[in-house]
């Protein structure tokens, strides 16, 4: 109740009162400040007589001021009983409601108030109070400007103007409201605050500081202060700041939930992620309607690519407050990548149906409709994203995507150059130098540096041998753990380290660049198969190692772990129909945790293992070289060890989801990028049955 303050307001009860002397003396006390003994001849009077007008009145005033608020509530309406027709009764009683937050009475209060004195500026003044918390500000506005038009000089009815004012989105003109509160009363505690969280909303960040420092000067113990300016502070990256003045809301009110929320945000932007959801729990176990914590946790076990987890937190995100599309884009995104299309195009069209002119809805939009393989309609998703936001490079990458998956190549590369991923890679790599897209490099130094998987380094180093008639000094810089593969390429580039560079070059192209660079078509791609070679040492080990007996065939199921990897891979059980057809032997070319599915193999189903020295070591790759030509044949999932199947000229079966990732095109069952490649496609999404009966058909016939 403290901001709220009661008018005592002329006597009302002169003339011939004989309790006239007793009820000065009280009031001369209560002008004092000696607020107990003037209510102890307020009673005294009461005593004598129950319809004292004014020792009710102000005996409600006393109680006010004294937080007690249900004796002042009975001594007002006393008061209002015996004599109605007095406005700063009931102006005393609204401001009494306002401070209960009971603000539909204090609206009927405030108005019988100005029915009965129309220019009393407090009496405004608590009636726009009244109707902005009641989430009618526009209602308010004019109100709280009568209020100052009759006295310019009340700070508070600048102040309550001015949050009014942000109610409706008007940033700029509430912080010149607050402004005029403060330098009408410099101690304005709330004035500072709410024109701090002003400035945070039209990004002034060291000026919302400033006025949060000011706030806790005047009031040390205010929590919620605190954690405002913790967001401030991380608004401007002082990040160790922002989390001691977070842990200073906490330490006053270990019961905040905002500020384990807000710290919580900020652990979340220095990558802290564990501790960041530990924060956001411990927001939620102090409020359970907290959709900030809900939401915020959603995103960071997103970050987690927990999306099974995330999607549940942004659902009870959506119990609390269910009409905010950040929530339904987000959680089309974890939804998509749980492999739930259909749920992620339902979540987008909720938040499309939300905010009509949110790009990412309709980026996110797209997405499902290429898994749900409505590829026009995906690409007019695209164009709708940039035509509302122009300066994201997200839509026209997810074009190239389309566009490359149906063949499109001379659109389709141009748009991939837009990709995200690669301007990322550049500011990390700080290379400035310019980008080779064909042009005369004669004589000139170009540095072809990797930039994705290692599927896609080995997919696209091909590119490197038609480089050279351009007469340039290839520098190639693949991932350190594929070097010695890269050597066995017949052309000619010197092998450098991207990362830590101690060379010089003229021109650079990422490795997915060159393509665009060539311009290339799907009758131009180069296919010099093989260009990758095993190692002739290593082919002769495991060859004397795995033997001659039988139908050898190579087997990988699972590639890189993490959301990429959702819908290319399948369980090794999958094999399960090919290990039974007689001489076919299953040997296992698969590195890392997809290991453990061997201990829990179908019941006579056969994968023999090379042991703990396959392609141990820093190098990738050259002992599974090896051994697929010591193979008859390999199978795989989209990974890269189709990929460097495909570059050492092995005959491989390649099984690919019902929408694969582009360069393994559509409908066809053979792949211009391998010539001895053979594509085994799902029928629908998540069908990996009938992919494996087509392959035990045709084993059948081979073997």
């Amino acid at each position: 109740m403290a901001k709220f303050k009661a008018q005592k307001g002329p006597p009302r009860q002169l003339g011939m009162d004989p309790l006239l002397p007793l009820f000065q003396k009280g009031l001369a006390l209560h002008e004092a400040g000696r607020l107990s003994d003037a209510n102890a001849l307020y009673q005294e009077i009461l005593r004598k007589n129950p319809q004292h007008f004014d020792a009710n009145h102000l005996s409600g005033v006393v109680a006010f001021h004294t937080n007690r608020p249900e004796d002042a509530e009975k001594f007002y309406l006393r008061a209002i009983k015996i004599n109605g027709r007095y406005a700063v009764v009931h102006f005393n009683l609204s401001t009494l409601l306002l401070a209960q937050a009971r603000f539909a009475e204090a609206e009927a209060s405030s108005r019988t108030a100005l029915a009965l004195q129309p220019d009393f500026a407090n009496a405004l003044n608590n009636l726009g109070i009244a109707l902005r918390e009641l989430d009618r500000p526009n209602e308010a506005i004019p109100f709280l400007e009568q209020a100052i038009a009759k006295n310019p000089r009340l700070p508070a009815a600048h102040c309550n103007l001015g949050i009014a004012l942000s109610q409706i989105g008007k940033g700029p003109e509430s912080i010149a409201c607050y402004s005029t509160a403060i330098e009408l009363n410099p101690g304005f505690f709330e004035a500072y605050v709410r024109r701090g969280i002003a400035w945070n909303g039209v990004g002034e960040f060291a000026k919302s500081v400033a006025d949060f420092d000011t706030a806790i000067q005047l009031k040390e113990d205010a929590w919620e202060v605190y954690s405002n300016r913790g967001n401030s502070l991380h608004a401007i990256g002082r990040y160790d700041d922002a989390i001691k003045s977070c842990e200073e809301a906490i330490r006053l009110r270990p019961d905040f939930c905002e500020a384990y929320v807000n710290r919580g945000i900020v652990y979340q932007e220095l990558g802290r992620i564990d501790d960041a959801i530990a924060d956001y729990k411990r927001a939620i176990e102090r409020d359970k309607n907290s959709f900030r914590s809900f939401y915020n946790m959603g995103n960071a076990l997103a970050k987690k690519n927990q999306f099974k987890e995330s999607v549940a937190s942004y659902e009870s995100a959506l119990e609390i407050a269910p009409n905010l599309e950040h929530v339904f884009i987000n959680m089309a995104d974890a939804l998509l990548k749980l492999g739930r299309v259909e749920d992620s195009f339902a979540s987008s069209m909720r938040a499309i149906e939300l905010a009509p002119t949110s790009a990412m809805a309709y980026n996110n939009r797209g997405m499902a409709r290429i898994q749900l393989a409505q590829f026009d309609e995906a690409i007019a998703d695209f164009e709708q994203s940039k035509a509302i936001n122009p300066t994201s490079d997200r839509p026209t990458f997810n074009q190239a995507f389309v566009q490359l998956l149906n063949g499109r190549f001379e659109e389709g590369w141009e748009n991939y150059a837009e990709r995200y991923s690669l301007k990322k890679l550049l500011e990390q790599r700080s290379i400035h130098k310019p980008i080779w897209t064909g042009q005369d490099i004669r004589g000139k130094s170009l540095l072809v540096h990797f930039e994705q998987g290692l599927g896609d380094t080995i997919q696209f180093m091909r590119y490197l041998k038609d480089i050279e008639p351009f007469g340039a000094h290839v520098l190639f810089a693949p991932q350190r753990q594929i070097v010695e593969l890269a050597k066995t390429m017949d052309c000619a580039f010197t092998i450098v380290d991207a990362d830590n560079r101690d060379f010089d070059f003229d021109y650079h192209c990422p490795l997915l660049s060159l393509p665009h660079a060539f311009k290339t078509t799907l009758e131009t791609i180069p296919a010099p198969i093989p260009y990758l070679k095993a190692d002739t040492d290593r082919i002769e080990k495991w060859r004397s190692k795995i033997g001659t007996d039988g139908f050898k065939i190579g087997i990988s199921w699972q590639g890189s772990t993490g959301h990429i990897d959702l819908g290319r891979s399948f369980g090794v059980s999958e094999f399960d129909g090919l290990s039974k057809i007689d001489g076919v032997r299953l040997i296992s070319l698969q590195k890392g945790g997809a290991l453990a599915q061997l201990d829990s193999l179908p019941a006579g189903m056969t994968v023999e293992t090379l042991g703990d020295d396959f392609d141990e070591g820093s190098q990738a790759f050259l002992d599974t070289a090896a051994v697929m030509k010591s193979c008859d044949l390999v199978i795989t999932s989209d990974t890269a060890v189709a990929h460097l199947a495909g570059a050492l000229g092995i005959k491989t079966w390649v099984a690919l989801q019902f929408v694969p990732e582009w360069r393994w095109l559509l409908e066809r069952q053979d792949s211009p990028w391998y010539p001895t490649a053979r594509l085994f496609r799902q029928r629908s999404r998540g069908d990996w049955k009938s992919v494996f009966q087509q392959m035990e058909a045709e084993m059948r016939s081979l073997a």
